[in-house]
């Protein structure tokens, strides 16, 4: 009977505390060039192609780069997502490593709340030769974290939305 008692007023503390409550880290899927919100950005990833030129128009290495309209939906001036937040994973298995470089046609380092920027993403592929398949793209959502130096650190979290892209080939035939 005792442990009856311990065990049911355990059970009603976690019930209380918010321990049974339905989890808030959902993923979702989204089609290419939907809008979707995080907590800070206003997201929609647009395509994928295999491109052997920069952003700029110069010679590279064939990598995948994928294209994305990010809007800074806070009140403050932003200059990235926080690390891990879009993850971008190639059919042959290769992911994104860390914080994705973001570049743009527009050349501006900061995210301006409420103002639109198409910015790409390049990922080298671990293989050599087209990429075939679909690229995926997670767009995780964010959420503070106290740091030690600055309160104003965020972290992705396990909710995400998840888009898939075709991965078109337009290198340069040269």
């Amino acid at each position: 009977m005792v442990l009856a008692t311990i065990v049911a007023i355990v059970v009603g503390a976690v019930a209380i505390a918010g321990g049974f409550a339905r989890s808030t880290q959902t993923r979702r899927t989204a089609e290419p060039g939907e809008v979707f919100d995080t907590t800070r950005w206003r997201v929609s990833v647009l395509r994928a192609e295999y491109t052997d030129q920069g952003v700029s128009g110069l010679e590279i290495s064939p990598k995948v780069r994928v294209w994305m309209s990010l809007t800074n939906i806070s009140q403050k001036s932003l200059y990235t997502p926080a690390l891990r937040t879009i993850v971008i994973t190639l059919p042959d298995g290769t992911k994104s490593q860390s914080s994705p470089y973001l570049e743009s046609k527009n050349r501006s380092g900061m995210f301006f709340p409420d103002i639109p920027r198409e910015v790409a993403i390049d990922v080298e592929p671990d293989s050599a030769g087209p990429v075939v398949g679909s690229v995926s793209v997670v767009v995780h959502d964010e959420e503070p974290r106290d740091g030690y130096i600055s309160s104003d650190t965020w972290d992705a979290t396990l909710a995400g939305t998840t888009v898939l892209l075709d991965c078109v080939d337009v290198r340069v035939a040269r």
